[in-house]
């Protein structure tokens, strides 16, 4: 959750579009939470606007979606690309504009710091799973851990195997290691010998956030691992494509994550019992 601070303005040359230019500029000292398929709003702790999002261009120095006004009017929210974001967080200057679809339209620039007040909602203190929750693909430093006793494998959704009670995993989660955009995300298993065969279930996989909803996040791999692209083995099983993860949350913490290893029709779903 973010707060909007006004930076700058410009009504733009289309006079039917000041109610817009009005209602952007109503979003000052508001709390903003924004993940690639929806954009929302909050003032007090409650909703005033919210709308769903679609990708409409994207290149090395901006990043732009569109969203719409309540009466279906389509508007564009333009960011610094993934790219650039860190480099705008570093510097504590990240902004984000709300602006017409025409290009002399309205454009409101608000600068985004972080929300520090009290709301409804219970924010995790862990800053990774704060830019998790947000279904943020460029998440402050950190590291998470799941720790999960029981796991459920399921092959083309039928349980397989059993439930494993008393099987100790710990799903991490942390700021991509490779310094890409999104996360890193791997199994390991506490209970065996560090270094052996059974330590890490699933090694580490960079995942990116494709859908963030009310309690639970979808992340899906992508690249390839050069390693074994290096040794030989075809790009189509060697892409990190073909797995991905969704984690369910309350708000405050994760309640459990189901890795998938997509092409396989595999799922395995981690949870506490």
């Amino acid at each position: 959750m973010r707060t909007l601070q006004l930076d700058k303005v410009n009504v733009g040359s289309h006079p039917e579009e000041v109610i817009y230019f009005e209602q952007a500029k109503q979003f000052h000292e508001c709390q903003l939470k924004m993940s690639e398929n929806l954009f929302t709003i909050y003032r007090n702790g409650s909703i005033i606007f919210q709308t769903i999002l679609t990708l409409y261009e994207e290149d090395h120095l901006t990043k732009t979606h569109c969203g719409k006004w309540e009466d279906g009017k389509r508007f564009r929210i333009v960011q610094p690309s993934d790219e650039l974001i860190p480099l705008f967080q570093a510097m504590q200057k990240e902004n984000i504009t709300i602006g017409s679809m025409f290009s002399d339209g309205y454009a409101v620039t608000f600068q985004l710091g972080e929300y520090v007040g009290n709301n409804s909602f219970k924010q995790p203190t862990d800053s990774i799973l704060c830019s998790l929750f947000e279904g943020s693909n460029n998440p402050s430093t950190g590291k998470t851990i799941f720790h999960s006793n029981t796991h459920q494998r399921y092959e083309q959704g039928i349980p397989t195997r059993g439930e494993q009670v008393g099987c100790h995993r710990n799903v991490v989660i942390e700021k991509n290691i490779s310094g890409g955009i999104g996360y890193s995300v791997s199994v390991e298993n506490p209970d065996a010998i560090p270094g052996s065969w059974g330590a890490t279930p699933m090694g580490t996989k960079p995942m990116k956030v494709v859908l963030s909803e009310k309690g639970k996040i979808e992340l899906r791999g992508y690249g390839y691992d050069r390693t074994a692209v290096a040794l030989g083995i075809p790009m189509n099983d060697a892409t990190f494509e073909n797995y991905g993860m969704t984690v369910f949350h309350n708000e405050k913490e994760i309640t459990h994550c189901v890795i998938h290893m997509i092409e396989r029709g595999i799922d395995i779903d981690y949870y506490i019992k």
